[in-house]
């Protein structure tokens, strides 16, 4: 929802009914999780080639 629709965290929490810190942690966890995962199969930025 933050990525792919540009929602501020306050605006999903409400969606989701839950406090802002839940959703702030939930996202933090979630992308250390990923980054782990993506480290684990060896891929890095660059293989990404990811542009904002």
């Amino acid at each position: 929802m933050k990525e792919y629709q540009g929602l501020k965290f306050i605006e999903i929490a409400r969606i989701l009914d839950l406090p802002v810190n839940t959703v702030k942690s939930r996202m933090y966890y979630g992308l250390k999780a990923l980054r782990k995962q993506l480290e684990k199969w060896n891929i890095d930025k660059e293989m990404l080639q990811y542009e904002m």
